[in-house]
């Protein structure tokens, strides 16, 4: 679907929704924040947020999307004819997955159409922002009736929707770092490796990959005292690429394991051993109180990695 195709569509659903035409469009394009499909809920939120927030930072949002004293947000009948309307600009594409829809054309589409609106923002404007789109994804996450368990205990659905909020949380943070690396690099990482792992734990191992070299592309090393930070992410990436059919380890790898247990053997000195053996044993509990040969399979790994150093 052409750019010029999803410009006209833009202009019918302002067209249709006459005063309500800069809400309408608005919501569209602040739900490609998140990454996702649709989801009014969270959206609707983040617009009233913003309209109502006395952040002078968030000034010039408040200006963007409360023109000429409108309302940001809409009708819950509103809310409906969107979703509508969302289908209809999507009915295209097919998507078999989050992470393909966040490369799809619709949602690049739509994100550059916010960018264009934001451009004049400041980077601290835009921070303010992304904190409160986060702030309001995790209310909505403490309702619903995974919050607080442990995702091993998860049923398949309450699974699914524990990926959803993990997975808009990763693209809000995604977009964050994007325009302060320096501010947003911390959270981002972790969520990367959050959002990886649990991908792992659902045998997503293709896109788990992709998380987890993105992870060790960004995080500095150097600057991170906590070997944990290094090992955990390592043995799941290395065991999601012997989990997949006809996929080589990547040489790279091999590159970054060995440079970063010579990195953690200077940093540690002589206390490099003495967490090395704290970790084995945390790694040999999990597998001895498991049945799960996925949870056995890390301890394995671990061994080969860092007592052995098979690399």
């Amino acid at each position: 679907m052409a750019y010029a195709v999803l410009e006209e569509r833009l202009l019918i659903l302002h067209s249709y929704f006459k005063d309500d035409g800069d809400a309408a469009v608005n919501t569209l394009l602040f739900s490609s924040l998140l990454g996702t499909p649709f989801n009014s809920n969270i959206v609707k939120n983040v617009l009233e947020s913003i309209s109502n927030s006395e952040d002078t930072e968030l000034r010039k949002i408040q200006e963007i999307i409360c023109t000429d004293d409108k309302t940001a947000s809409l009708s819950d009948m509103h809310y409906e004819i969107i979703e509508e309307v969302y289908e209809i600009l999507s009915r295209y594409t097919s998507f078999t997955s989050v992470y393909e829809y966040r490369h799809s054309l619709l949602n690049i589409f739509l994100e550059k159409q916010l960018e264009y609106i934001l451009k004049d923002t400041t980077l601290e404007t835009k921070d303010k922002l992304f904190e409160l789109i986060l702030h309001e994804i995790v209310k909505e996450e403490k309702q619903q009736d995974f919050y607080g368990e442990h995702e091993q205990s998860l049923k398949t659905k309450e699974y699914e929707n524990m990926l959803f909020f993990r997975t808009i949380e990763q693209n809000v943070l995604r977009v964050a770092y994007q325009n302060r690396p320096s501010v947003w690099a911390e959270q981002y990482t972790r969520s990367l490796n959050n959002l990886a792992s649990s991908l792992s734990k659902k045998a997503d191992y293709q896109v788990a990959l992709i998380y987890f070299e993105e992870y060790f592309q960004i995080i500095d090393f150097t600057q991170e005292d906590d070997i944990k930070n290094f090992i955990y992410p390592v043995v799941k990436w290395y065991q999601c690429i012997l989990r997949l059919e006809n996929t080589e380890k990547p040489l790279e790898l091999d590159v970054i394991i060995k440079s970063l247990i010579s990195l953690y053997k200077g940093k540690l000195d002589k206390s490099y051993i003495d967490r090395i053996k704290e970790e084995e044993i945390s790694y040999k509990k999990l597998s001895d109180g498991s049945v799960s040969t996925f949870d056995k399979e890390k301890y394995d790994i671990f061994v080969k990695l860092f007592i052995k150093e098979e690399i």
